[in-house]
């Protein structure tokens, strides 16, 4: 067995994980990060290159932002971790740019949220990316790189060391060859994501989202929260081996999409606005009462943002969802990809709110 000894031990290898290993690394700490998969993976490999920035815009503030956090998370948020979000936003799309993440700019070079408020959020605020999940993973395997960070891919932990109440390591094992690792180190960081795999086939998540961060937190003392939320958005609903497959979140629906039944009624009016919860509920319903399609879901309606807005409706889309309209083009045909016709989707796990209980620091 092998021993290693660093100041920080980072376990997991998604955007969280690689972000605070390579910044880690940077001001100085000897940093290991250990994975399951190839660093930069993860679900962050299927991110959209959405991102809110709540001071982008000039009519914005920090409290507009931590007012719509609270009302779409139904008063249910740690008011603590709302406010850190919100005040700090800027700083994550910061980081991310710096890593080598570039969101659209006008000819000024003044970043460009959508002129549309999404998912909730009462203010334009959300920007968009050039890239997609894979590319947002090349450049953080570059940042870790670059920190000179060790990295352990293809390991999973199987412990925690706990010592007088302190994390003070794990134990894991490298899959290929079973040989086992102990590390040591003065901190420890969880950022192994949520267990959306545990859904399937009715998720979005990739296969290495099982859990396992929750049950190492819970048997080294931790206390878990808000372990029962669940947020669901829209996944293929045939065929069988793409059941689930990600296709986007209520901003998909577009200005002027609609989300029907299969008799062509509406099941929410203006879904692009509306919260995750808010639109799950309402396909839940619909599903419920068996108005669903031949393959149990219900349909996104596109063909009014082409009528209406035409080819800069198409490059927007192209831009924002070119892996959703790959799969669309794949499991419904061309006509489906272009948005001659509406898709039908089914609710796929997507994101669990809850997880480790922690404070402001």
């Amino acid at each position: 067995m092998r021993s290693v000894d660093c100041d920080i031990l980072v376990i997991g290898g998604g955007g969280a994980g690689a972000s605070v290993a390579a910044l880690a690394a940077r001001a100085g700490a000897r940093v290991v990060l250990v994975s399951k998969e190839p660093a930069g993976r993860g679900d962050t490999c299927i991110a959209s290159g959405l991102m809110t920035d709540g001071l982008v815009n000039p009519s914005d503030s920090p409290d507009k932002l931590i007012r719509d956090l609270v009302l779409c998370g139904e008063r249910l948020n740690d008011p603590v971790l709302v406010r850190l979000l919100a005040e700090r936003s800027g700083e994550a799309r910061e980081v991310l740019e710096e890593f080598g993440m570039a969101f659209r700019r006008d000819r000024e070079g003044r970043l460009m949220p959508l002129p549309t408020p999404l998912g909730g959020h009462s203010v334009a605020r959300t920007l968009t990316s050039f890239a997609e999940g894979n590319q947002l993973g090349s450049a953080l395997r570059a940042a870790l790189y670059r920190a000179e960070v060790r990295v352990c891919e293809e390991h999973l932990v199987t412990d925690l060391f706990v010592e007088g109440g302190q994390v003070i390591g794990a134990l894991g094992v490298e899959l290929a060859s079973g040989e086992f690792t102990a590390w040591s180190a003065k901190r420890v960081i969880l950022a192994t994501g949520g267990c959306g795999w545990m859904f399937a086939p009715f998720t979005s998540n990739m296969r290495s989202n099982t859990g396992d961060g929750f049950v190492l937190a819970f048997e080294a003392g931790a206390e878990l929260r808000d372990m029962e939320h669940a947020q669901y958005i829209f996944g293929l609903s045939r065929p069988e081996s793409m059941v689930g497959v990600l296709l986007g979140e209520p901003a998909s629906a577009g200005f002027f999409g609609r989300l029907i039944d299969r008799e062509g009624r509406e099941i929410i009016g203006a879904p692009a606005r509306k919260t995750r919860g808010q639109v799950a509920a309402a396909m839940a319903g619909a599903i419920r009462e068996q108005k669903t399609g031949a393959s149990g879901g219900v349909f996104l309606d596109l063909t009014r943002n082409v009528e209406r807005l035409g080819p800069v409706y198409r490059e927007l889309l192209s831009l924002s969802r070119k892996s959703a309209l790959d799969a669309v083009r794949f499991a419904y045909g061309g006509a489906a990809a272009r948005c001659q016709e509406p898709w039908e989707v089914v609710p796929s796990f997507h994101y669990l709110p809850g997880g480790i209980r922690v404070d402001g620091r």
